[in-house]
């Protein structure tokens, strides 16, 4: 019987369903726990050039700093914080060569948040957005990049997002 195909395929989905069941209780119970939040995905960022991707694929940011932090990685972090809030402000008007420089230097910044035990994370989301004073209540697309800066011991996949934007 354990020999038939039929019967392990059979078993698989069984556990499939289970584990799909198991997911589906999550995540209502994180929707319910967090009713004005959104899940969203996020990467870790290996180079400057995908930190700096952040600013140049959203109109929006967020920057976050995890509390537990040593005082210097969020020195560190706050720098990036602010060089990527400017690098959003200019990116449209520097050349390319300038760019591969900036990227440089942000991969500096990570490898210094790296030697002091902090990682960072982003995520893209895209929505729409519209005025509630707005003559004509047409969305807009808005993407908005979120980076986060952890302990290097946490691990992150996705993180919690407000729903609506103020």
């Amino acid at each position: 019987m354990f020999d038939d195909p039929e019967f392990i395929k059979f078993v698989h989905e069984f556990f499939d369903d289970i584990k799909g069941i198991q997911k589906g209780i999550q995540d209502e119970s994180i929707q319910k726990q967090f009713p004005n939040h959104i899940r969203l995905s996020v990467n870790k960022v290996e180079s400057g050039e995908a930190l700096a991707r952040l600013v140049y694929d959203s109109e929006g940011h967020v920057f976050h700093a995890d509390d537990s932090l040593s005082q210097e990685a969020k020195e560190i972090a706050a720098s990036i914080f602010d060089y990527l809030s400017d690098l959003g402000d200019i990116s449209d008007d520097v050349s390319f060569s300038d760019k591969v420089g900036f990227h440089r230097e942000l991969d500096g910044m990570l490898k210094e948040l790296l030697g002091l035990g902090a990682i960072c994370y982003t995520g893209l989301r895209s929505a729409k957005m519209v005025g509630a004073n707005w003559v004509n209540q047409t969305a807009i697309p808005f993407k908005v990049g979120y980076l986060t800066v952890v302990p290097k011991d946490k691990t992150l996949s996705e993180m919690m997002v407000p729903r609506h934007f103020s």
